[in-house]
């Protein structure tokens, strides 16, 4: 009898152990769920802001490649121009393709801002911080690299330009013969080189513009999965 009553006891010990149990286990799994959750809904804002910063790099290279095309084209005449002209009356002073350098520099807060935070680890997929981190990484190498040559070269031209020509009407402000533009070296390379600087300038602009293309959709996939 008094075993019995012992057994008893061991057994309803063990279903209250076991309940306690069950009742933790599920209190865990539903803490998780709660905080996968919470991860989740982070996620998706975070990559709602990167997605925005992206399209609006998308919209702003397509207006500077848009702009280069410009600048080539007007480079190319004034190049022409000194060429053929027959007196500095057949140059246009006005163009300010000789000093124009559209740049372009991206909107990476978002993705900034979860590096600084520590939290990138909130995006699942690998692959994509991968391609964003390695985006970013190729804007920064065009920018030290033929963005800071196309700089170098307008500052340059701009520098001739103002020692050298009458770009506005100045009546103290002698004219120079055409064939002083002509034969100076300096200028003319300055154009040309500035122009085969600005056609690498819009091939690589429209590579980036197509891999921000890429992970804006793969984002936008990641967002509705």
């Amino acid at each position: 009898m008094e075993q019995n009553k012992i057994r008893s006891y061991i057994l309803y010990a063990l279903g209250e152990i076991f309940l306690v149990v069950i009742g933790i286990l599920i209190a865990l799994q539903v803490n998780n769920w709660n905080e996968s959750r919470k991860t989740m809904k982070k996620e998706q804002t975070s990559l709602k802001k990167i997605a925005q910063n992206l399209q609006e790099d998308i919209d702003l290279l397509q207006e500077i490649i848009q702009e280069d095309s410009t600048i080539y084209e007007n480079l190319s005449k004034l190049s022409n121009q000194i060429m053929d002209a027959n007196s500095v009356d057949d140059l246009d002073p006005s163009s300010s393709a000789r000093f124009r350098v559209p740049l372009f520099y991206p909107n990476q807060s978002a993705f900034e801002n979860l590096l600084s935070s520590g939290q990138i680890e909130i995006i699942q997929n690998d692959s994509l911080t991968q391609r964003l981190q390695l985006y970013y990484r190729s804007i920064k190498i065009i920018q030290e690299g033929t963005d800071f040559s196309l700089r170098n070269y307008s500052r340059d031209i701009e520098k001739f330009f103002m020692e050298f020509d009458h770009v506005r009407d100045h009546p103290k402000l002698k004219k120079k013969a055409i064939a002083a533009y002509r034969d100076d070296p300096f200028l003319l390379n300055s154009l040309y080189y500035k122009n085969g600087l600005i056609l690498r300038q819009i091939s690589n602009y429209s590579k980036i513009m197509v891999e921000a293309q890429g992970i804006l959709a793969l984002i936008e996939n990641e967002i509705s999965s």
